[in-house]
């Protein structure tokens, strides 16, 4: 049983840190679809900014280390090989994107989102479904530009909190936390929906099959 380090875009891993814990658990959780625990060793990590994305890709070419980069794109797809270029002359075939960020994944499948306010019990005060939104209806996910400012537009025109302040009880429109909220969404999304919709997802997915029984 091989065992394949995941490094994701996130933050950075801290002792006691409950964000870096939530993102590697809600990865762990998605990719865990396609690759149990009993069959393969799977290892999630956070790695903090994207600028640390060359120092884990030395780290993986120069230890031999059997792993993947998964960071944000943050532009469009078309950008993509100029992005990689920055990283050259490192063996760039290790990276994989999402694509424009994490959120277009969650953005890709609108009845996770509805299912997560449910699971969350945030009050809903909009009727419309999210999949009919403005802001990803008739639109492919990655060609939706900062894709973590249309969820949190997204959760705040659908769902409602109470929030305490001095005492009194107060409703607030709900805002994303991309900590808490990104990792539990992507923690529920649907992983075969993800390959069909991001060319990078299948391709980071088929790397690691191959690796599954090496």
């Amino acid at each position: 049983m091989v065992k394949l380090i995941v490094y994701i875009e996130g933050p950075p891993e801290v002792p006691g840190a409950d964000s870096s814990v939530l993102f590697r658990e809600g990865f762990n959780r998605l990719l865990s679809q396609k690759f149990p625990n009993q069959d393969f060793n799977l290892v999630i990590q956070s790695i903090g900014s994207v600028t640390q994305t060359k120092i884990y890709l030395k780290k993986i070419i120069d230890e031999n280390i059997e792993g993947v980069l998964l960071i944000d794109l943050e532009t469009s797809k078309s950008n993509k090989d100029e992005k990689l270029n920055n990283y050259s002359p490192l063996d760039t075939s290790r990276i994989y994107f999402m694509i424009q960020e994490m959120e277009a994944w969650i953005l890709s499948q609108p009845e996770k989102i509805e299912i997560y306010g449910e699971q969350e019990n945030y009050k809903r005060k909009n009727p419309i479904a999210i999949a009919e939104n403005a802001l990803l209806k008739n639109k492919h996910p990655e060609d939706i530009e900062k894709p973590s400012e249309k969820l949190n537009t997204i959760l705040s025109q659908t769902f409602e909190i109470i929030k305490e302040r001095h005492g009194k009880q107060k409703k607030a429109p709900k805002r994303y936390k991309k900590t808490y909220d990104g990792p539990n969404l992507i923690a529920i999304l649907d992983l075969d929906n993800l390959e069909s919709t991001f060319e990078d997802v299948k391709s980071m997915v088929s790397y690691i099959e191959a690796k599954k029984y090496k």
